[in-house]
């Protein structure tokens, strides 16, 4: 009996000494769960970084060659009229001067995107630090007014460090560019200066974009007013300073880049209620005067869906002549021309066919090239080269 006894005091010794199958499944779990809250984190900061990324290129793209070109007579190309389009969607719309929907401005709570409320980098301490295992390998940290301090600065660059997105000026303005970032987005301080000595400061900045000739400048930033802040958009006259307001209408958003084409400047915005792709774009002159407004369909990034992937601007020769390149149909990649001195004036002009390429992304890949130096509406040869990433 003692030792019947005795072997069931020895097995219950075993199995107290053996791992329970609970604990381990417990123990999965938790490893899941955390690896889960992990990969999250990580991809919303790597969403945020992508779409809020400064204008510079985060990688090399692939060498490529041209496999193709071409060259068309534009006065051999019949004007569509509006009321005459097949379709109950064309990719481009001229709307007009339509203002009816401007918003007021609301005011925030003063979330300034990852940068002390008052940066001034004439009396605010900033100091380079360097970061292991990261990239970029090494970043501004900033002293805050309360006594913190957070390493999310960098000057005139991000990703490839200091001075790689340096942007040059004409004499005798100079910009440097204090980018800010963190989980939640960017934003930016510009300081201008001329002749050495600071010409003005914009804090707060949520987007930016300076002329092609480098006098003009788009601003998108918070100000300070009575009971809070307010976000402004303006087109700065950087000499005079002198600035004209541009309305808060549907086709201008701060999270969206605005495009200088010559003296003109396109901004848009995704339409809340339409097709997929579907863009509203307004166009502006110096003075922030509105110029014409459209319903255009152009796809987005698909990395950075801050940005179009696929072509729009004016003709160079005549800005009242806008285009885009974009599907016609679901099968035809097309450069469609608008006068949007009129709202039933375009011509379209086929380059693609998605069956001639199983691979493409929307209209960008491959690649097409314009050469927009002798066209216009009505006249003109446009020629164009289709470039192909070089396969590894």
């Amino acid at each position: 009996m003692s030792e019947i006894v005795e072997k069931q005091e020895q097995k219950q010794e075993e199995i107290k000494k053996k791992p329970k199958i609970w604990i381990f499944l417990i123990i999965g779990l938790v490893i899941l769960f955390i690896g889960g809250i992990s990969w999250f984190l990580g991809s919303l900061v790597i969403d945020n970084f992508l779409k809020w990324s400064p204008p510079e290129k985060l990688q090399e793209t692939l060498p490529q060659s041209m496999i193709g070109s071409n060259s068309i007579d534009l006065s051999a190309v019949q004007v569509e009229r509006g009321e005459n389009i097949e379709g109950s969607i064309y990719p481009v719309k001229v709307i007009g001067r339509a203002v009816g929907d401007q918003k007021a401005d609301l005011l925030s709570n003063g979330d300034f995107m990852c940068q002390p409320e008052l940066f001034d980098p004439k009396t605010t301490v900033f100091y380079k630090v360097k970061l292991e295992n990261q990239s970029p390998s090494e970043l501004y940290k900033v002293e805050w007014p309360d006594g913190t301090s957070t390493e999310n600065m960098m000057i005139d660059g991000w990703w490839n460090g200091e001075g790689s997105n340096k942007i040059n000026l004409p004499e005798p303005f100079d910009v440097i560019v204090y980018n800010f970032g963190c989980i939640t987005g960017w934003s930016h301080v510009l300081e201008i200066t001329k002749d050495g000595e600071r010409w003005a400061l914009y804090t707060h900045v949520y987007d930016y974009n300076f002329s092609d000739d480098g006098k003009t400048l788009y601003l998108v930033n918070e100000v300070k007013q009575q009971g809070g802040f307010a976000m402004r958009r303006r087109i700065i006259d950087i000499d005079t300073k002198k600035a004209g307001e541009i309305p808060n209408l549907g086709c201008v958003s701060p999270w969206r880049p605005a495009l200088w084409n010559g003296d003109r400047l396109l901004t848009y915005a995704e339409q809340e209620y339409g097709v997929d792709y579907q863009h509203d774009i307004c166009i502006w002159d110096k003075s922030a005067n509105l110029i014409s407004r459209l319903s255009t369909t152009t796809a987005r990034g698909a990395s950075n869906e801050g940005y179009l992937a696929e072509q729009i601007g004016v003709l160079p020769n005549d800005p009242n002549i806008f285009y885009a390149y974009t599907h016609k149909d679901t099968n035809t990649c097309s450069l469609v021309l608008a006068d949007i001195t009129e709202t039933n004036s375009y011509k379209s002009i086929d380059i693609l066919s998605d069956r001639d390429y199983p691979s493409s992304y929307h209209c960008v890949a491959p690649e097409v090239k314009f050469d927009f130096s002798d066209v216009y509406f009505d006249r003109g040869i446009l020629k164009y080269e289709i470039w192909s990433e070089d396969k590894k």
